[in-house]
């Protein structure tokens, strides 16, 4: 059973260095890489168009490390073509021994629940492109390792590159895009920190496919992170998913719960 879709600091030597290894794309992906082992703390907004389907979301995430995080995004699912939206509530939470995934239909309260362990989690996202990461960062730095030339281009407080997807990636990626080829990754750092500001693949047209924005930022102490945030309690009513079904279906089912075809 696959698991229900969830939903940098440089050394202070080197972020004060001037120069031109700073500008380079390499140096930038290290200082991402440097602040994705930090426990943060953001709200975060998504577009995504896919399977004929328009998706906004908004929410929150807090990070830990990889066993403990809480994620909680409320998504507008639209179809276009038929002016019909759903509403629906998603969070994906690992409380140290299990990721428990969550979706709930705000238009109908049903929803379900899934708990997996995290080996379980391990097994099932070895072929995905994030394999299995939550950490904003940590999942930019997997997209970014299946592209090729990249180019940076520095302003005043951010800093924007641009990554072609490599032909592996392409392949990689079209799983997680729905079926659309992409084209290239476009992300905007934050100068100070080299955290993502947002980050967003475009398809050969132009047009963005998944897109995600980062705001709000903190890096918590880990000692001073309550680990009661950790713990899952359900939103509303909801059912388990059983096991050995179609998680990828059943959410589905979930999404299309208020949708009526006319």
């Amino acid at each position: 059973m696959k698991p229900l879709a969830p939903l940098i600091l440089l050394a202070a030597g080197l972020a004060a260095a001037p120069g031109l290894a700073q500008e380079t794309p390499e140096a930038w992906v290290s200082r991402l890489a440097a602040v994705s082992k930090k426990p943060v703390e953001l709200e975060q907004g998504m577009t995504m168009t896919y399977r004929g389907t328009e998706r906004v979301g908004e929410g929150e995430l807090l990070f830990l490390d990889a066993e403990h995080f809480a994620i909680r995004m409320a998504v507008t699912i639209t179809w276009p073509d038929q002016d019909q939206k759903v509403h629906t509530l998603r969070r994906t939470l690992g409380d140290g021994a299990k990721q428990w995934n969550e979706v709930t239909n705000l238009d109908t309260g049903e929803g379900m629940v899934q708990d997996l362990p995290f080996a379980q989690v391990k097994a099932f996202a070895k072929g995905d492109v994030f394999q299995g990461r939550v950490h904003p960062a940590q999942q930019l730095l997997a997209l970014l390792d299946y592209t090729g030339e990249q180019t940076v281009e520095l302003s005043e407080d951010s800093v924007e590159l641009v990554a072609e997807v490599s032909e592996q990636g392409k392949s990689k990626m079209v799983p997680l895009l729905g079926g659309v080829v992409p084209k290239k990754i476009v992300v905007v750092l934050d100068r100070e920190t080299g955290f993502p500001r947002s980050w967003k693949i475009q398809r050969f047209t132009g047009e963005t496919v998944l897109g995600y924005t980062f705001t709000k930022v903190r890096f918590p102490e880990a000692d001073k992170i309550d680990r009661k945030r950790f713990v899952f309690v359900p939103t509303g009513k909801v059912e388990p998913v059983v096991s050995g079904a179609d998680a990828d279906g059943a959410e589905d089912d979930q999404d299309n719960q208020g949708r009526t075809d006319g």
